[in-house]
C-alpha cells in the first residue's frame, strides 16, 4: 500500500510539472519501480501486491505517454551499501544529517 502511494504522490507531482517548463523533480516515477521490485525480491511484498502495482503503473506510464514528456532526461541511481551512506552523510558534515551512536544503536536519547 505504501508503494502504491508513493506511485500516486509521484504522478501528482508530474503532472503538476507539466504546468511549468522547466522543473527538477528529485524523485522518479522510475526509480519507485526499481524499489518495489527490490521490496519483492526480499519478501516484504507478496507477488499479488507487486501485480497490482505493476498494473497501476503501467496504466499511469500510458497516460504519460500522451503527455508532452514522457521521461526523464537523466537518472542517477547510487547503489551503496547502508554503512557507505552513513560515512559520506558524516563526509558532508551538514549538522542535520548527522547521527550519533546512539541512534545507530537504536537507543533513544
Amino acid at each position: 500500500m505504501l508503494q502504491i502511494y508513493f506511485l500516486n504522490e509521484k504522478f501528482k507531482l508530474i503532472k503538476q510539472a507539466l504546468k511549468n517548463n522547466k522543473n527538477v523533480l528529485d524523485r522518479s516515477i522510475y526509480e519507485d519501480e526499481l524499489f518495489t521490485r527490490i521490496n519483492l525480491m526480499e519478501s516484504n511484498i507478496t507477488q499479488v501486491e507487486y501485480d497490482v502495482y505493476k498494473d497501476l503503473l503501467d496504466n499511469i506510464l500510458e497516460e504519460i505517454e500522451n503527455m508532452p514528456k514522457k521521461a526523464p532526461d537523466l537518472l542517477v541511481y547510487l547503489d551503496i551499501t547502508f554503512d557507505k551512506f552513513l560515512e559520506n552523510l558524516g563526509k558532508r558534515g551538514r549538522a542535520f544529517e548527522q547521527i550519533d551512536e546512539n541512534t545507530k544503536k537504536g537507543k533513544k536519547t
